[in-house]
């Protein structure tokens, strides 16, 4: 393997994405190059790094998961996307977000070991 796998988050949550952060990190196989807050500043950062995985939370302000998935997805229809669930009503829409294209669906509280086994698979 060359180098690392570059990944953005895209999560209006500090929280979440300081967690999620430390977890990649923490893999060795991969690294944070970027975090958006929403989904337009996720979609300006996707084409501005050009990361292999992208990790995007479903419920956001301004622009929600789902909205931001189809945009990449008619951007670069290769993208690697991952939806961040949260355990309360998003269930629906992490369906939704299959059939647009998304990778993998993970949810808060993040599992260490799955999130692994994702960046390893894509």
């Amino acid at each position: 393997m060359e180098g690392k796998k570059r990944v953005l988050i895209v999560d209006d949550s500090i929280f979440t994405y300081e967690q999620l952060k430390s977890i990649v990190d923490k893999t060795g196989i991969a690294e944070v190059v970027g975090h958006a807050k929403d989904g337009m500043e996720g979609i300006k950062k996707y084409k501005d790094l050009a990361p292999d995985v992208v990790f995007l939370d479903i419920l956001m302000p301004n622009m929600d998961g789902l909205q931001t998935l189809r945009a990449i997805m008619n951007m670069d229809k290769n993208a690697k996307v991952v939806m961040i669930s949260s355990l309360g009503g998003a269930a629906e829409k992490a369906e939704e977000a299959l059939k647009f294209g998304a990778k993998a669906i993970i949810s808060k509280p993040f599992n260490e070991k799955e999130i692994r086994n994702i960046l390893e698979r894509l």
